[in-house]
């Protein structure tokens, strides 16, 4: 034992100091955010995307509501840049595949639920037409991989466009989404009413890096 060193009394790993503009571009930003903006601001392009996602569910569960808006916005136009349905969007998702190095867009299931949390915020501010365009771009995104696409399952996009549509007053749509949300997962049609709660509950996928 007496050769074992003290972990207790070995100094801490070296930090390298923050940049100024990072210390200040963090601390202009509200008190429960601040370690979000700060990690988003020293990660960079790299890991964009996951780091806006974070910091606007960070921000939805602070009812920082404009905050929240802002970073799943820069996330998805992120995500579109690759995984839109736009021919310049399939060009950037050949290129970007086989150069093999990339930045981090998230795989279907993780881009789904960016497109989920601001269709809930859309559904919040009451724009019934963005927030159903919102969840039918979310279901888009879990039928498309870098290199293949396949037919989406995620009921609850398909269930929430529904119901979006039907809040605005669209219910030939809010049938059509109803329709396919039942083929896939079985989720009922609502019946009559204004009120929908939605939980999040359990814990989302973990990725598992392994070999080399």
């Amino acid at each position: 034992g007496r050769d074992r060193p003290n972990l207790c009394r070995m100094p801490p790993p070296f930090m390298p100091p923050e940049p100024p503009d990072s210390v200040a571009y963090t601390q202009s930003k509200p008190p429960a955010l601040q370690a979000f903006y700060r990690t988003l601001y020293l990660d960079g392009a790299h890991n964009a995307v996951l780091n806006l996602q974070r910091l606007g569910l960070a921000a939805m569960e602070a009812e920082a509501w404009e905050e929240a808006e802002w970073a799943f916005d820069e996330a998805l136009a992120r995500i579109e840049a690759v995984y839109g349905k736009t021919s310049l969007a399939s060009d950037a998702r050949s290129k970007w595949n086989a150069e093999g190095i990339k930045d981090f867009k998230g795989e279907p299931y993780e881009r789904v639920m960016a497109y989920y949390y601001r269709g809930l915020l859309y559904l919040r501010e009451g724009d019934y037409q963005n927030a159903r365009a919102s969840f039918t771009a979310g279901e888009f995104q879990d039928t498309l991989s870098e290199a293949e696409a396949f037919q989406g399952d995620f009921a609850l996009m398909n269930f929430l466009a529904g119901w979006s549509a039907s809040c605005a007053g669209d219910e030939d749509l809010a049938n059509e989404a109803f329709a396919i949300s039942q083929r896939t997962q079985a989720h009922p049609a609502p019946a009559t009413g204004n009120t929908l709660l939605l939980a999040d509950l359990g814990r989302g996928p973990v990725k598992m890096a392994r070999g080399r």
